[in-house]
């Protein structure tokens, strides 16, 4: 699944979220009913995931296994990011192939 969570996740791809994460409970994120999940300094995994205090990852994951957010806040130096993932469904959305030929991005 192109939004499978241990894909977009890169360096945390590994990391059992239910069991190193603190689970906040569902609720709608991005209009989509979604588990969330929050790695901070209280929770086990921030030793070695290097989680300073007051830091903390929040991750929203669809009841149906895709990403639907992913946010970082607290962390020293405004090293901070928010993933916002919407419309995964809207009939709107298009893919196209590249022309043949094409050179692929460097």
């Amino acid at each position: 699944m192109v939004f499978d969570p241990a894909l977009m996740l890169g360096g945390f791809a590994s990391v059992d979220w239910a069991n190193v994460a603190s689970n906040q409970g569902s609720e709608q994120k991005n209009g989509v009913q979604a588990r969330h999940l929050r790695i901070d300094s209280t929770t086990a995994f921030a030793a070695a995931a290097a989680i300073p205090a007051g830091a903390a990852i929040d991750v929203w994951v669809a009841d149906a296994g895709y990403l639907v957010a992913w946010e970082m806040t607290g962390f020293p130096d405004n090293a901070n990011f928010s993933i916002q993932v919407t419309g995964v469904n809207d009939a709107a959305n298009k893919v196209e192939a590249p022309p043949s030929g094409s050179a692929p991005p460097r």
